[in-house]
């Protein structure tokens, strides 16, 4: 009943951390007080995410569970400092030697590293959890071979824009539809009942 428990709620954070993230952007510039906090949150519900699917994954395998446990800390840790980069010509002393506008400038630069690596870390993370639900069946084989196939364009895009091609948010696209539907499918189906086995990672 637990572990039933932690699947729906990890499926609801799925969807949750899109609309935080979306709206904490949105309203880092107009409401920086309020945007920095829904981006905290939308860091520590991907953390929580990983934490809520542990034992279920680490029943199939503990290194697979607990590499896509550090890919999504690494990754919420990343988009924290992304923030907190944004939020410093805010609160920047009005007596700074280096002017807004490059302060301001500087910031996004940092904060755009930051968001790529942390979404690149949720690539590979996410590439070893959703073969790990493809290997257990956990979940359909349809829906697994997608996530595996949407987090790798996503890794892919990432590195593109790390390396100044902006296909970014195009490729990661397939990742992002695979996390929502994935989200409604586990509040609503939960994971599939198999042996616990220990697989390699």
């Amino acid at each position: 009943m637990e572990n039933n428990k932690n699947i729906r709620c990890a499926g609801a954070l799925f969807v949750l951390v899109m609309m935080l993230y979306m709206t904490g952007d949105a309203l880092l510039t107009k409401q920086a007080a309020i945007g920095g906090l829904l981006l905290i949150a939308n860091s520590l519900s991907a953390m929580a995410i990983a934490a809520l699917l542990y034992p279920m994954l680490a029943a199939q395998s503990k290194a697979g569970a607990l590499a896509y446990l550090a890919f999504r800390i690494t990754e919420g840790i990343l988009l924290m400092i992304g923030m907190v980069f944004l939020l410093l010509p805010y609160y920047a002393p009005s007596d700074t030697a280096i002017p807004v506008e490059t302060l301001t400038s500087i910031a996004k630069k940092l904060n755009y590293l930051m968001y790529q690596t942390g979404m690149l870390s949720l690539g590979i993370g996410g590439i070893v959890c959703s073969r790990l639900l493809y290997k257990s069946s956990l979940i359909p084989k349809w829906l697994s071979a997608w996530g595996i196939a949407g987090y790798s364009l996503l890794g892919i895009g990432c590195m593109l824009e790390l390396s100044g091609y902006p296909y970014g948010i195009l490729l990661s696209a397939p990742g992002g539809l695979f996390e929502l539907v994935l989200g409604i499918w586990l509040m609503v189906k939960g994971l599939h009942r198999v042996p616990a086995r220990i697989m390699p990672a």
